[in-house]
């Protein structure tokens, strides 16, 4: 199972490896030969790039795109974040990419979910 995930502020594209936290980071406070602990988690995954280069990136930089070569969407019914009973064996619609950004959607998407640029609007013309 590949999971397809876009980091948002390059644009860049890696395969999820794995989820978990940064390390604390520790230091010393003033003239205080003790050092001190940072108790701040940061939620972080460790993607690869297509050379197979394993790098650690904040989990709110990440977007998943794709999974099993099945975009995200797919997933879901009605917009209302409910998976699909059957995702599997989901009829297949036509799919295009965003004029923005070129994230692969539904010729019916209303609004691209990569970006949020509006594709059809329900604004009489």
């Amino acid at each position: 199972m590949a999971t397809i995930v876009l980091h948002k502020p390059t644009g860049r594209r890696y395969v999820l490896i794995g989820t978990g936290f940064l390390v604390h980071r520790s230091g010393r406070q003033g003239g205080n030969p003790s050092p001190w602990e940072d108790p701040t988690e940061i939620p972080a995954a460790a993607v690869s790039d297509s050379h197979g280069r394993i790098v650690w990136l904040p989990t709110e930089e990440l977007q998943v795109i794709e999974v099993d070569g099945k975009r995200i969407g797919s997933y879901f019914t009605g917009g209302r974040g409910r998976l699909r009973a059957a995702a599997a064996n989901a009829s297949v619609i036509p799919e295009e990419r965003c004029p923005a950004c070129q994230f692969r959607i539904a010729a019916n998407t209303k609004e691209c979910p990569s970006c949020g640029l509006t594709l059809i609007s329900e604004e009489p013309i």
